[in-house]
């Protein structure tokens, strides 16, 4: 058999995984949106009876040697760059026996709902076995995996590959001290009352047609996207042409569900827009979740907070139907959307403390892995990180230890990719500022545009081995943090005059 006929037989066994796969995603997004509470515990087997076959058709022996006679072969370009990925990523899965990933698939599903029912009562207690069985899994997992410095390396590199927590505790030593004073001199700006947050109250049926509308404009298709509602938003990609997001909608802020939208609205961008023809292997899909998040947090933030947008948002505001008396004017809503303040909440949190929050998680994930930290001390732990990292004080479980879905779903190693997104995405954008002129082209409206510019820069380059390659090609540098401090001391001298 020659290498391009092994390699085709390789493409469809993960072919034949992948679409495994979409049904797996397909109950994960019904489990989060319209999924009855009595169905949880068949729903939980039923997933884990998929990863367990999932796990077991791509770590075959038939995959395995594939892989291996392949990576000595003569395969180049696309080809050669899929097998590469692929050989790291099943050597990994390999690591783990099918057993641990149906235990651990069975009750990341099941913790889902104990999670909503905690932070629901707002009481730590009700989640807290399901979270010691997870954290002992997960310390399992890093053992298995294996890991040169910190065991929670293991659980990073899932999801940010290439990463430690070397390097994490350098970048964000770096953010803490460049944030931290920033946050207090916006606090002792005068007229404070210039810059307060804005609440656009509007009734939920007007909010769905709103938030259609907006992801439209921005590019979600609706002949391969939907529109869901879920406690906690998220995207998935069920398959290249159904991908998903939901928003949570709150009657007395239409705010909240249209900016957590534009956030999932750059997550679904980037899936649609990753080579189809891939899919089921690694360069069809995200080179990194830190790549992830920096799509939607070009298009919350970077994009979405810019006043050439929030000037056109005004304008679809106003075209709504909204009570005028309602709607500030585009300064104020500019100013408010734009709001500093440190907060509770870290999916309602702005710019400027955002990353704070997810330090706060990357410390309090890193303890209990390393086992410097027990499940039965985490309220305390993080009602005390917040105090000292945003000086907020916790009144409940429910905004503070439980208000995150991603450790009911085993997801540690997540979080640091949130605040590697939100720096990417500031070289990314002053990337697409020199070439295409960002601003001038947000300010048209010409969505298309920078869908495209990012498609051609970031979207297709899946042959990047992770982030700091795809920075490179899509910026001509790596991951440079201090893009993302000049991006802050911009907006701050903008609207703070600092």
């Amino acid at each position: 058999m020659t290498d391009h006929e092994k390699y085709q037989q390789l493409r469809q066994i993960m072919r034949s995984a992948a679409k495994i796969g979409a049904a797996s995603s397909l109950c994960g997004w019904d489990l989060e949106t319209i999924m009855p509470p009595a169905a949880a515990e068949v729903r939980s087997e039923v997933m884990a009876e998929l990863a367990s076959v999932i796990h077991e058709r791509t770590t075959s022996s038939e995959v395995w040697d594939l892989l291996q006679e392949l990576q000595s072969g003569r395969l180049s370009g696309r080809e050669a760059a899929n097998v590469r990925k692929l050989f790291r990523q099943i050597e990994r899965e390999r690591k783990l026996p099918s057993e641990f990933v149906r235990e651990l698939s069975e009750l990341t599903a099941a913790s889902h709902h104990v999670w909503v029912e905690a932070r629901k009562q707002s009481n730590f207690g009700i989640f807290r076995p399901n979270l010691e069985r997870i954290v002992a899994l997960k310390r399992h997992e890093a053992d298995l995996v294996g890991y040169s410095g910190s065991p929670y390396d293991a659980l990073i590199d899932a999801f940010e590959p290439g990463m430690t927590c070397a390097r994490l505790d350098e970048i964000f030593g770096e953010l803490q001290a460049f944030l931290q004073p920033l946050v207090a001199r916006i606090a002792a700006v005068p007229d404070r009352a210039a810059h307060d947050n804005v609440r656009i109250p509007m009734a939920v049926a007007d909010q769905r047609r709103l938030v259609a509308d907006l992801a439209a404009q921005l590019g979600f298709d609706p002949a391969w996207g939907r529109i869901g509602e879920a406690a906690h938003p998220f995207s998935t990609r069920i398959h290249p042409g159904d991908l998903g997001i939901t928003t949570a909608y709150n009657a007395a802020d239409a705010l909240e569900a249209l900016y957590s939208t534009i956030h999932e609205v750059g997550h679904a961008l980037y899936e649609a827009q990753l080579p189809q023809a891939d899919w089921g292997l690694p360069l069809g899909e995200a080179i990194s979740m830190g790549v992830h998040e920096s799509q939607s947090r070009l298009w919350e933030n970077v994009i979405g907070r810019s006043r050439p947008f929030c000037d056109r948002l005004h304008r679809l505001l106003a075209e709504s139907g909204l009570d005028p008396a309602l709607l500030p004017d585009e300064e104020r809503l500019w100013r408010g959307i734009n709001a500093v303040a440190p907060s509770l909440i870290r999916t309602e949190a702005d710019e400027m403390t955002y990353n704070l929050h997810v330090i706060l998680r990357f410390e309090i994930e890193r303890d209990l892995i390393e086992g410097r930290l027990e499940v039965r001390d985490v309220p305390e732990a993080w009602n005390s990180r917040m105090l000292t990292l945003l000086g907020v004080r916790v009144p409940d479980d429910a905004r503070g230890c439980l208000q995150d879905v991603h450790w009911s779903g085993g997801m540690f190693g997540y979080f640091p990719s949130y605040a590697l997104g939100n720096l990417a995405a500031t070289q990314i954008a002053a990337a697409a500022e020199q070439e295409i002129g960002l601003a001038q082209t947000v300010a048209v409206g010409d969505f298309a545009r920078v869908r495209n510019w990012l498609q051609g820069n970031v979207h297709v380059q899946t042959d990047a081995a992770n982030l700091d390659e795809l920075m490179v090609k899509a910026t001509g540098a790596p991951l440079d943090p201090a893009c993302f401090r000049r991006y802050l001391e911009a907006k701050s001298r903008e609207l703070f005059g600092l």
